[in-house]
């Protein structure tokens, strides 16, 4: 400013003087004096910067004095022109560094705390110029730090540590020297010092070098740094606490590994004593134990609001407190009912199980260092583990109240504790703890109690069902069904079959099983789908039985043997039961069914030969078990079995030759010498003399044959075990030989009549042929009663040849025209 008026003032002098000056002289002369042209010149500039210079003049001036005046107002020269010793630099500082915190803390992003490079740098400039004491700038720090956690932000434990660990080492010091100096100077000071004087009382630290180079402290700082410990050590015991919300899924990384090695520096007496373990132990216990009421109740609240407004939250656990406060948590009263109740308890069991998750993947990992050495904190996977058992312990408080108002005959429990104990017995440290092994005397006799009414139950539907059987195949049942079409949805089978709740105060009865009624899925359950109904529905509940018992997965191995020899010995009490059932039906219809060729085998004993097949099948998955006297007794389920399909397929063949000796016994009035046959030889010979009278014929063959080939074609499609089809086809043919070789016997000093060779030679032949399509081997068909039989009835053919004329094409050898026939 000043420069500008004196050039002002220059070139106001040169117009001037070119005013006065100009008028003396001609133009000519001007012009061509060298003077007259640097006169005009300056002439010609300087009127040119008075008209576009000089009017803006006095408003710089003017403005210039503004300034002036505006700092002489607020004190500005005052503070220019004072001495810098004057001022109280530490109080000036303390605010300067908590307007900046302020300022960094409204950031765009999380600092934690921590200051800028270019902060930092003005704050040492400051503290160095000014003689700040650098314990008083960190003891600041530290409560301006906490000032802004208490109000909710987030602070790096880290940055407490550094200025904590500075302030220690000013105030406690490494070495014994150090406190006697201190009592020293305790001492030689008078009972009354001013306060003045106190706060300039200093003590001497300890003679080991100081981070910043000194080694006193002032009482005042002492003082201070003893109050700001405590508001730390507050602060610390308060987030461990709440450390699910504190550092919620485990973020700032590291963040709480670094609050627990902050409070175990708080909680030293000095910077070289170590606190004991247990003693920090102790405080993180009482902390985990708050934590655990607080994090359940606030889960309880959320499972509550969310039970009325399910569809309005779907959001993580932790972030539950801020969208309840709102709300005010009413109509509690609609979770009275025992299934309301049980209901939220299974719910509330969900979010338990999600929390417990949560503090295992987020929060345990405070005991590792970043080395993977877990020596720094190896007690805080205990304190963890002792905080689930607690967390857990309040939540058996509502669920035993929940499971005392259940009806004691429901079963609707069980969901509870599958989802409790999968989560528990998976988990290392929970598995057999002490809310796992309550579980588990809690819910031991409901198993116990429910096996016993199954078992009753079931035995109690074989008995009614085999009563009520009508041995139709359950691929009959489907098929008669009604075609409706369904929706398309996806069937399950329950995994508990349900049992009927008794009236209150009226004793617990057995439940009446209906007769069964196959569902239209019951064929994908089995590959066999031409069982019995009953026996389908028994086997269906003794599978549905032992998966619900195997799904529980009982942690306790000794119980769960117990449970699991139960069941086997269960399943094959009730497999031998239907097994005799059904051999006993198999006789009992057998026996009640005709003799003769128009037998025709039912779908109901061929029904009864699956039933059989399936608990072949069944009783090696239900009943399979590794120990010596209970494999032995699966043994002996397979081995009735086994006798029991010998018993069947022995009646079904005597049924088969009792058939073929009715048709022996019709040809057998043809015998030679009987009564009979000369009766019948006269009445035909005296007959033929005036009418013709017909020859008997193949009826009676043919009648058998279709027989035989008719059961053959049923039991092959209907009968689902192979081994046993090929079985009894082997036994069937061998014993019609038998009989045929015995029958053939008895007449061997006889000669068969033409009518008996006839049908024999029929039924020999098309019973082998046929027994050989069904796959018979050449061994057993051609056996030595084969052999007596075809060369029997052979001789025969040749005696009636020469006798007789022909067999009219009837003969044992093979040719075309049977294969066509045929």
């Amino acid at each position: 400013m000043l420069v500008q008026v004196v050039v002002f003032y220059v070139v106001f002098f040169l117009y001037l003087v070119h005013a006065l000056l100009v008028p003396f002289f001609s133009p000519a002369a001007v012009v061509e004096s060298g003077f007259s042209c640097l006169l005009f010149s300056f002439s010609l500039v300087a009127s040119l910067y008075v008209i576009l210079v000089c009017p803006f003049l006095p408003c710089c001036l003017l403005a210039g004095l503004k300034d002036a005046d505006r700092a002489q107002k607020h004190g500005m020269d005052e503070f220019i022109s004072a001495n810098p010793c004057s001022f109280d630099h530490a109080s000036l500082f303390e605010m300067m560094q908590r307007l900046t915190l302020d300022h960094r803390l409204n950031d765009n992003f999380a600092c934690l705390g921590w200051f800028s490079p270019g902060q930092v740098f003005v704050l040492d400039e400051y503290c160095a110029r000014n003689g700040v004491r650098g314990c008083h700038r960190h003891l600041c720090y530290l409560g301006d730090l906490l000032e802004r956690a208490d109000a909710g932000h987030m602070i790096d434990p880290t940055l407490l540590h550094y200025s904590f660990a500075f302030c220690a080492s000013h105030v406690h010091g490494n070495s014994q020297r150090g406190s006697e100096l201190q009592g020293a100077g305790s001492k030689s000071g008078g009972k009354k010092e001013s306060k003045k004087k106190r706060k300039c009382k200093t003590l001497l630290a300890p003679e080991s070098t100081r981070p910043d180079g000194l080694g006193t402290v002032t009482v005042e700082e002492k003082e201070r740094f003893e109050e700001i410990k405590e508001r730390l050590r507050v602060l610390l015991e308060n987030q461990i606490t709440n450390f699910r919300y504190c550092f919620p899924f485990g973020r700032p990384e590291g963040a709480l590994k670094a609050t627990l090695s902050l409070l175990e520096r708080v909680l030293m007496k000095d910077i070289v004593t170590p606190v004991p373990q247990e003693e920090v132990k102790a405080v993180i216990r009482k902390c985990l134990e708050q934590a655990a009421q607080i994090n359940y109740q606030r889960i309880t609240d959320y499972a509550r609001v969310e039970g009325k407004k399910r569809e309005m939250y779907d959001h993580p656990v932790y972030s539950l407190a801020t969208q309840v406060m709102d709300l005010t948590i009413q109509n509690v009263a609609n979770l009275a009912t025992p299934a309301k109740k049980l209901e939220h308890v299974i719910r509330l069991a969900e979010l338990v199980i999600e929390v417990l998750h949560q503090n295992q993947d987020h929060h345990a990992e405070a005991a590792v260092t970043s080395t993977g050495d877990q020596s720094a904190f190896a007690w805080w996977s205990d304190l963890m583990v002792e905080h689930a058992e607690n967390f857990l312990s309040l939540y058996g408080v509502d669920m035993d109240a929940a499971l005392e108002i259940q009806s004691p005959e429901s079963w609707d429990s069980f969901p509870l504790f599958q989802l409790l104990n999968d989560f528990l017995r998976t988990d290392y440290h929970l598995c057999n703890g002490k809310f796992h092994k309550h579980l588990q005397d809690l819910y031991a006799p409901l198993v116990v109690r429910y096996v016993d009414l199954m078992e009753s139950s079931i035995a109690q539907s074989i008995h009614r069902g085999f009563e009520r059987e009508s041995w139709e195949p359950v691929k009959s049942l489907t098929s008669n069904l009604p075609n409706v079409n369904l929706p398309n949805v996806n069937l399950q089978i329950p995994k508990v079959p349900n049992l009927p709740v008794p009236v209150a105060g009226l004793s617990v009865n057995l439940p009446q099983m209906p007769s069964f009624s196959t569902p239209s899925w019951m064929a994908a359950i089995y590959d066999s789908d031409n069982g019995s109904g009953t026996s389908e529905d028994l086997f269906w509940k003794l599978d549905a039985l032992q998966t619900f018992i195997r799904d529980l997965h009982w942690p306790e191995e000794e119980f769960a043997k117990h449970l699991d020899n139960r069941m086997k010995l269960m399943s094959s009490d009730m497999i031998e039961t239907s097994v005799k059932r059904t051999r006993g039906a198999f006789e009992s219809k057998l026996t009640k069914s005709s003799r003769s060729t128009d037998f025709r085998i039912p779908l109901s004993l061929c029904t009864m030969f699956n039933v059989m097949v399936d608990a072949k099948d069944q009783s090696a998955k239900l009943c399979a078990m590794e120990m010596g006297q209970e494999k032995q007794y699966h043994s002996q389920i397979d081995e009735l079995i086994e006798e029991s399909v010998k018993d069947m397929i022995a009646l079904l063949v005597a049924k088969f030759v009792a058939i073929l000796e009715s048709v022996l016994a019709k040809i057998s009035r043809y015998d030679e010498g009987t009564l009979f046959s000369s009766f019948l030889s006269f009445t035909v010979k005296a007959a033929s003399k005036y009418v013709e009278v017909p020859k008997p014929g193949m009826d009676v063959a043919d009648g058998y044959v279709t027989f035989v080939r008719h059961s053959q074609d049923i039991l092959r499609d209907k009968v689902n075990e192979e081994v046993y089809i090929e079985r009894l086809f082997d036994q069937w043919y061998t014993a019609t030989m038998n009989l045929l070789a015995t029958w053939l016997t008895e007449r061997m000093d006889q000669q068969l009549h033409v009518y008996q060779l006839k049908i024999l030679i029929r039924i020999v032949k098309k019973k082998y042929r046929d027994f050989r399509l069904q796959g018979v081997l050449d061994s057993t068909l051609n056996s030595k009663s084969y052999d007596t039989v075809r060369n029997r009835l052979t001789l025969e053919e040749a005696t009636a040849s020469v006798r007789e004329g022909g067999m009219q094409g009837i003969s044992m050898k093979d040719s075309d025209e049977e294969d066509e026939e045929d």
